[in-house]
């Protein structure tokens, strides 16, 4: 957000970082690049002992201030791994203990094996020669994407199969739902294409699946079907228009102080979004 960059902002971010580290807390830090020359030293460990407790030095552009460090503190950073090689400064990387974690790295030997499966179906499903590519087909689609779902697939089915766990029918009911989930996130047009494609002899399945079994069809549809959920829907679409929303309104029978719009450009920093969204959540 613009004001999170400014100086007063930095200023509150390093002061509930120091209370961290006083206090022995986890600090976890994502997209927060302009603190992270202030806290070389912390990166380093590069710590002072002293009286039998650790000091490091905070910086604050010019100014610099001497932090007691609790022995169970930890620093973790998150970052996208080609954000780190093209934008972080080789004495920040320098500084870090690196670990590369996918979706991938937590799955277990079973679920291992659905993934690979998964993986192939999509290369099937997408058919790729005719110049299609994952992406295309399923919105938001990404390396890691099939681990996540075969990950949401074993949670949703944990408390509702009573095959045994790693079990050929235990996998194939989490395949089946791992396959649905991603269905969700396909265009309509790959359906029809599937359809007529030999590879997948389950088009008319796909088809059962996707128009009759799931909602596609309008927004108002879907938070119907997912009651208490928390979704995130992407669109080419723009935002919701009054008329929309009366139209969203009146379908689901809600009241409209029920319903909050915020535009994220709107917001000037994090802090004023989380706000928004408590309150929102409160009325809830």
């Amino acid at each position: 957000f613009p004001k999170d960059s400014e100086y007063a902002q930095v200023c509150r971010n390093i002061s509930e970082i120091r209370l961290c580290m006083e206090a022995g807390r986890m600090v976890i830090l994502l997209n927060l690049e302009n603190l992270y020359e202030s806290l070389y030293d912390v990166l380093n460990q590069y710590y002072i002992e002293s009286g039998g407790h650790r000091y490091v030095d905070l910086g604050l552009r010019a100014h610099r201030m001497k932090c007691r460090v609790h022995e169970n503190f930890k620093l973790i950073l998150i970052a996208e791994r080609e954000k780190v090689y093209k934008d972080f400064p080789t004495p920040l990387i320098n500084r870090l203990e690196k670990h590369f974690v996918t979706s991938t790295t937590v799955l277990r030997d079973w679920q291992q094996s659905i993934c690979t499966e998964l993986q192939e179906w999509v290369k099937a499903f997408v058919n790729t020669e005719s110049g299609f590519q994952e992406e295309n087909v399923f919105v938001g689609y990404n390396p890691d994407t099939a681990a996540a779902v075969v990950l949401q697939a074993s949670a949703d089915l944990e408390d509702q199969t009573t095959a045994i766990e790693g079990s050929d029918v235990f996998k194939k009911e989490i395949l089946d739902h791992s396959k649905q989930l991603l269905l969700q996130l396909a265009t309509p047009d790959s359906i029809i294409r599937a359809m007529g494609d030999k590879v997948i002899d389950a088009g008319r399945k796909l088809h059962q699946i996707y128009f009759m079994d799931q909602q596609h069809s309008s927004l108002s549809a879907l938070i119907t079907v997912k009651t208490g959920s928390l979704l995130q829907v992407t669109t080419h679409s723009p935002s919701l228009l009054q008329e929309e929303i009366e139209r969203l309104r009146n379908d689901l029978d809600i009241d409209e102080s029920n319903i909050d719009r915020y535009h994220l450009e709107s917001f000037q920093t994090e802090q004023e979004f989380l706000d928004n969204i408590d309150k929102a959540i409160e009325k809830g």
